[in-house]
């Protein structure tokens, strides 16, 4: 088990080893280093590529469905948008 203080040092590496390969995770304002660090190792399992020479890469985990938001409903970016 981690301590928090750990958690956070893990997402935060975490995010800059992403972006060392010009992959950018974007998460809401707030969202926990625990729920950061989970949702970028789950992320590992899906294939994705990667374009050298300055190519950005921003992934969100979110598909826009705040029923199934994986940031929870607290911190669901996209609850309040209008919904089709």
């Amino acid at each position: 088990m981690l301590s928090a203080e750990e958690l956070q040092l893990m997402a935060d590496e975490f995010e800059e080893l992403c972006g060392a390969y010009s992959f950018f995770p974007e998460f809401p304002d707030g969202l926990p280093s625990k729920r950061r660090y989970e949702l970028m190792r789950e992320y590992l399992d899906e294939s994705c590529q990667h374009w050298p020479g300055g190519w950005r890469t921003n992934f969100t985990f979110c598909d826009y469905e705040p029923k199934n938001c994986p940031f929870g409903t607290e911190y669901c970016h996209c609850k309040d948008f209008p919904q089709d």
